[in-house]
């Protein structure tokens, strides 16, 4: 197998592989799909013996496709739901902020796809397609202290990420709709931390 073939893969086909390599954490149904631990892709790096068909696919690019399913935000966008890591135990909860994160995530692709269904009671400007998101959907969590908002700029800098550069969206309205109040939450984050150390 080439580079180039390696490059252009079929992320359905590493899904099933990854699902057959970890029963317990990875599904080809998007309907059971959970929430993963974050960067997996480097324990299923660690974890790969050199003859598994898995080394050469790009573990990355696939974890990313997986992540951006509407199956999968749907599951990350309830508070409080585990992330699994490669074995099927819990090691982490969804986080409220990630959880709204990943509900405005669900509610912009019903929106493109025209089955919008908003979570709670519609609100007139939001009948419209691709109408811009509020910039200040989210706040920050001032219980936190200065290492755990770290530790939650952290999370929210690779959700922008996921947005920004990965498959999640590819309407480029829609990325930006979706990456201005998670940017928003990381300055805002970052300016209490600044305004605490005086």
């Amino acid at each position: 197998m080439t580079m180039n073939m390696m490059m252009r893969q079929d992320h359905t086909h590493v899904i099933r592989l990854l699902a057959q390599t970890y029963p317990k954490t990875f599904f080809v149904e998007p309907r059971r799909r959970v929430p993963l631990k974050h960067a997996i892709e480097q324990d299923i790096k660690a974890d790969l013996v050199n003859n598994s068909e898995l080394c050469f696919f790009n573990i990355e690019d696939a974890v990313d496709w997986y992540r951006s399913h509407i199956g999968y935000q749907m599951a990350c966008s309830m508070p409080g739901n585990g992330r699994l890591d490669l074995t099927g135990a819990t090691v982490a909860k969804v986080t409220e902020a990630e959880a709204r994160v990943a509900q405005q995530a669900v509610d912009q692709i019903h929106q493109a796809m025209g089955r919008y269904k908003p979570s709670s009671s519609p609100a007139p400007e939001r009948a419209t397609p691709l109408a811009p998101p509020s910039l200040k959907i989210f706040t920050v969590d001032s219980s936190l202290n200065n290492a755990e908002m770290l530790a939650a700029i952290e999370r929210h800098v690779k959700s922008l990420v996921a947005i920004v550069v990965g498959e999640l969206v590819v309407d480029d309205t829609l990325r930006a709709n979706l990456a201005r109040p998670v940017l928003r939450l990381i300055i805002d984050e970052l300016k209490t931390v600044e305004a605490r150390l005086g």
